[in-house]
This record gives structure tokens, sequence and C-alpha cells, in this order.
């Protein structure tokens, strides 16, 4: 494998729905950087091996060395680059004792043009003017404060019919005052696990309870969030963990 010169990496990766899984897009960016850039041949577990352009010889536990990642990482991230057809396991070349990977399409990030003109570019980089850095800095400048503007503009969520339910039947417990993605991740696990009407009789039973809404000797109170982060906060709830309810009856429901 090359050990000096650079790859292509375009600026609309960060578009990548993987860029935003960092050891999913590490473990490829690794990819990218250990691929030939020519047709080579090594010695590996004394077997000669021809490696063709784009190729790397690999195997999990040399993976997690060089990248710092986990083996199991590393095997999540290996499944998610293949089936999304940026790299591919060579069945002819991979053994028992190690596994030949090629990435797909290498020339879009390691072309022959690029080759050519690496030696000359890593030349005049140390030549280039100061006005290059001062132009990036400004275009970092400008998508920030796009970013920033976009941020301002964007809507918020509106309360889930849910979060409108609880707030309605609590009490003396903090009400949801905005949405998120994080809190519509947990409520479609929680409505998979009980019906709409159950979460009613649950809510009505955390408001009863005198541990859930403040009468413990620490002043704790229940939350939303706290409700919705597991099925067991609620299932305690229902078989009266924290305590009997006070005041009116409230229906019970089978668990």
């Amino acid at each position: 494998m090359k050990k000096n010169g650079w790859i292509r990496l375009y600026r609309k990766s960060i578009e990548n729905p993987l860029f935003q899984k960092p050891f999913i897009w590490h473990y490829f960016t690794y990819c990218l950087l250990k691929a030939c850039h020519r047709e080579t041949r090594i010695i590996w577990s004394a077997h000669e091996v021809l490696l063709e352009r784009g190729e790397f010889i690999t195997g999990r536990n040399i993976a997690a060395k060089e990248t710092g990642l986990s083996e199991r990482n590393i095997r999540t991230a290996q499944r998610y680059c293949i089936n999304l057809k940026m790299i591919e396991k060579s069945t002819s070349k991979t053994t028992s004792k190690y596994t030949v990977l090629r990435v797909c399409n290498y020339d879009a990030y390691n072309s022959v043009d690029t080759e050519a003109d690496q030696q000359t570019s890593q030349q005049a980089t140390s030549k280039r003017p100061a006005s290059d850095h001062i132009q990036e800095c400004k275009e970092y400048k400008e998508n920030k404060k796009t970013l920033v503007k976009q941020s301002l503009t964007k809507k918020p969520l509106p309360l889930s019919p849910l979060q409108i339910l609880w707030n309605s039947e609590s009490v003396s417990l903090p009400k949801v005052k905005s949405n998120s993605k994080q809190r519509q991740s947990k409520e479609c696990r929680r409505l998979k696990e009980r019906s709409f009407e159950d979460w009613k009789i649950i809510f009505r039973r955390i408001n009863e309870t005198p541990f859930l809404f403040g009468g413990g000797e620490s002043g704790w109170k229940a939350t939303y969030d706290w409700i919705m982060k597991n099925e067991i906060h609620s299932t305690r709830v229902l078989e009266s963990a924290y305590g009997e309810p006070v005041g009116k009856k409230v229906k019970k429901l089978v668990i």
C-alpha cells in the first residue's frame, strides 16, 4: 500500500447518511486509505497475494488496532459498506486467515490523473499563497452563518397527542413544552407496547401516586421523559411499586 500521496474526499460527502454514523464513516475512510493505488504483490501468512488497484488485505483484529474501533464495530461497519456497495469482498482471494476487500468505484477517489498530479501538487502546497487560506476561512464563516440562520428559522415540532395527554393529566408534574425527534422515537416504541388508552390510565396513576408527584423525602417528581424511557417504569407504575394511588379510584389495567 502506498504510504504517501492523497485521495479525493468531496465536500458533498457530508450529505451522505453514513457521515452521521461516525464509526462507519471512519471505517470507510480507512478502506480508502488502505486500498492499493496500483497492482501490488505482497506476502501474507507465507502466501503471495496479488492485490489489484483498489484492493487491500485486512482482518477484523488488524482493522480494530489500526482504526481504534472495536471488532464488533468493524464487523458492523463492513456489513453496512458492503450492503451499500461501497466496498465488496473478493471471494476468490479471501481465506480463513485474511480478507481481501475492494473499494467500489475506486477511481472516483484516486484517479490516474490524481496520481500523476500528486507530486506536483504536494510541492506546490508549500508555495501556495495565504489568500487560499483566507478564502477558506471566509467560506467557513459564511456557511456557519447560513447554518445558524437555518436553525433559527426552522419550525419547531408540534406536541404529539401523547404529550398533550400528559400535560392535560399533569397537575403538579412538569409539563412537556417542546417536542423532538428523540422523544418521538421513544414514543413510537412505547406505543407499540401499550395502547393510547392504556397510557391515559398510567398518566392518571402517576398523578395520584404521592411518591411520583413529589411526596417522597427527596421531593423528586416523575417527568414525561422518565416514563417514556423504558417499559419497566410504566409496568412498575401499574404494579403500584411506587405506592398506591390516592384520591379518586383509578381504573386497573391488566398488565
